[in-house]
């Protein structure tokens, strides 16, 4: 009788360690296979003066570009997004800008706007943040941020001076990262600092 009362106790402590295993496998593999998006310091070229984008040669034209890394070894990045908005400053008259989705001008070809792209294991992609053109020799900057449409009110013209942008990188099977980068318009001059990961709080205008 000792025995028979024994061994369903011992079939069902075996079946919850067999569980046990099951649930802590799927655990590592979930927390190991996913995507991990990164949106690392803004390369020192970034802002450098004219020259190319995208094979399209431009004199007048500057571009301030991220680095979005897919840090996973194992899972691409499915879907990837980054989303740009500002903070409006009334000191300024600057309105901000809404939550919009940036341009991978890399990924683009002719007449086309790509807001999404997958991005492999350990690999990365430039997203464009910043288009900002001076004109003629020694007129001021025309900067706007580079998302995939553009607001109907020209929130995304930055005006002169520090403006700081916020972005939400995105894909599928992974939680939203916040980042800001700050850019600096100052006449004909233009500059971009990554500011590091943040947690914004301040929704932007229109």
């Amino acid at each position: 009788m000792v025995l028979s009362a024994a061994a369903p106790a011992a079939v069902s402590w075996a079946a919850l360690a067999v569980s046990l295993s099951s649930l802590a496998v799927a655990l590592v593999r979930f927390l190991w296979e996913r995507p991990k998006l990164a949106i690392d310091r803004v390369p020192e070229s970034a802002a450098d003066a004219a020259s190319y984008h995208d094979d399209v040669r431009s004199d007048t034209t500057r571009f301030v570009r991220a680095r979005v890394c897919n840090k996973s070894k194992f899972v691409t990045a499915r879907n990837v997004q980054v989303l740009a908005y500002t903070v409006g400053d009334r000191d300024r008259e600057y309105q901000g800008l809404d939550i919009r989705p940036l341009r991978w001008g890399s990924a683009e070809g002719p007449d086309e706007v790509v807001v999404r792209v997958d991005i492999p294991p350990k690999a990365e992609r430039h997203v464009d943040l910043v288009e900002a053109d001076a004109g003629h020799s020694g007129e001021e900057l025309d900067a706007h941020v580079r998302v995939g449409r553009r607001p109907r009110l020209e929130g995304d013209r930055l005006p002169s001076g520090q403006n700081r942008l916020f972005l939400l990188a995105t894909c599928d099977d992974m939680r939203s990262k916040a980042f800001c980068i700050d850019v600096k318009i100052d006449g004909t001059g233009l500059d971009a600092l990554c500011a590091g990961r943040v947690m914004p709080r301040t929704r932007g205008g229109r």
